[in-house]
């Protein structure tokens, strides 16, 4: 069998690509268009732009995804798997540990601020009237996705051992949980521009204000004063 150096092995891909090369150039094609969005609208991404900085054919792209339209959602989907990923912190949380409320306001803030370019993105779909990113994440992580029902799990564990008032809506303190978790990645940049630091929301007096907010609505002891 012939043997490729890695001159030729780093060169941008021709046509269709052989068995065992579609990871790869998946691979990279996901990661160089993540990449470029870190600092650019997906409305200024230009399918040659990504080709080159992902080092492949720019047919590629048409190949694997149809369009640069179907590499971003493909992005945008890999981007709510690691979210839902990410959300398992939620199972590790003990009951009797300190600060519950506050360890699962900043489970699912990290989940969602791991990567905030490109949850704004998702944001900004989600805003659109018809979208098919938009269709996608309420079909597997709207309301009755995977994340809000982690989320829900997680409360109903807390009311079950006694740290929640066992006549909380769970469904309602989810949703406010989840819109409030959204909050840094939508709300934060704004608050940057007009001159404050942009990264305040994921900080602890950020935490700290929303999980004193949500202790005193859901916790028993909070009820029983």
């Amino acid at each position: 069998m012939e043997r490729r150096d890695a001159t030729d092995a780093d060169k941008p891909a021709r046509g269709r690509p052989r068995n065992g090369g579609r990871l790869p150039v998946v691979q990279r094609l996901l990661d160089a268009s993540e990449e470029l969005l870190r600092g650019h609208s997906q409305l200024d991404l230009t399918e040659r732009k990504i080709a080159a900085a992902a080092g492949v054919d720019i047919r590629m792209i048409h190949y694997y995804f149809g369009d640069k339209d179907g590499l971003i959602f493909a992005v945008i989907a890999r981007y709510c798997d690691m979210v839902s990923d990410n959300l398992s912190a939620l199972d590790a949380i003990a009951p009797g540990s300190e600060c519950v409320t506050r360890q699962i306001y900043k489970a699912v803030v990290g989940a969602y601020y791991a990567k905030p370019w490109i949850a704004r993105i998702l944001a900004s779909e989600l805003a659109h009237g018809h979208s098919p990113i938009k269709q996608f994440f309420i079909g597997k992580y709207g309301l009755e996705g995977e994340a809000p029902a982690r989320i829900r799990e997680t409360f109903k564990r807390m009311v079950v051992h006694g740290v929640y008032d066992p006549g909380l809506d769970v469904a309602q303190a989810a949703v406010a949980l989840f819109m409030m978790s959204l909050a840094p990645v939508i709300v934060g940049p704004l608050f940057g521009l007009a001159g404050a630091e942009p990264d305040w929301f994921k900080q602890d007096p950020w935490l700290e204000f929303i999980a004193d907010l949500f202790d005193r609505k859901l916790r028993l002891d909070n009820r029983l004063k």
